[in-house]
C-alpha cells in the first residue's frame, strides 16, 4: 500500500539520523579533548656531536639534535675510574604555524644495546611559528670512561595544543 508522502516522511526521517550521528561523532571528537604526538626515536650520534634529523610530532618538527661538551679523547684517555663529564643533549625544533605547543622531553644518551649513561628531561612551550632550542640536562653528569660506548642519542617527545 502506497501512502501519498510516506517517501517524503521516510526520507526527512533518514537525513535526521544521518544529520544526528554526524553531530554526535563530531561532538565526540571535539570533547576528547587535545590531540596528543609523540617521538619515540634512537640516532647515532655523529662524530662533531650534531645530527640534523626531520622527525615530526604534528605541529612540532624537530630539526636537529646536539651533544654540546663532548669529552675530547685525552680526556677520555686520562680519566680516573669515577670522574665525570657533563655533555648536554640539546634539541632544534620548529612550529609550523598552527598552534602554540606544550612538550615534554627526553633525552638519554645510550650505548649500542640501549644502556643508558646519561638521561635529562625538560618542559617546555614553543610558539605556534617558533624555533627554539634547549639544552636538557643542567647538572646531570655521566663517567668519562663510558663516552666510548656511547653511541645513540634516544628522544622521547610528547607534543600537546598549549591551553
Amino acid at each position: 500500500m502506497h501512502l501519498p508522502g510516506l517517501d517524503s516522511l521516510r526520507s526527512a526521517v533518514g537525513t535526521v539520523f544521518v544529520l544526528g550521528t554526524v553531530t554526535a561523532c563530531a561532538t565526540a571528537s571535539t570533547s576528547a579533548g587535545p590531540v596528543e604526538y609523540s617521538v619515540d626515536e634512537r640516532v647515532p650520534i655523529a662524530a662533531d656531536g650534531v645530527m640534523p634529523v626531520s622527525l615530526k610530532a604534528g605541529p612540532v618538527t624537530f630539526t636537529e639534535l646536539r651533544v654540546r661538551n663532548l669529552p675530547d679523547e685525552d680526556e677520555v684517555l686520562n680519566s680516573s675510574r669515577w670522574e665525570h663529564s657533563r655533555p648536554k643533549p640539546t634539541v632544534r625544533a620548529t612550529g609550523d604555524g598552527s598552534v602554540a605547543t606544550k612538550l615534554d622531553l627526553e633525552a638519554s644518551l645510550e650505548s649500542e644495546q640501549g644502556e643508558v649513561f646519561l638521561k635529562c628531561t625538560r618542559r617546555t612551550s614553543l610558539n605556534s611559528s617558533g624555533r627554539e632550542e634547549w639544552n636538557l640536562c643542567t647538572l646531570e653528569a655521566m663517567y668519562t670512561r663510558d663516552w666510548p660506548r656511547t653511541k645513540f642519542f634516544h628522544l622521547r617527545a610528547s607534543v600537546k595544543p598549549r591551553d
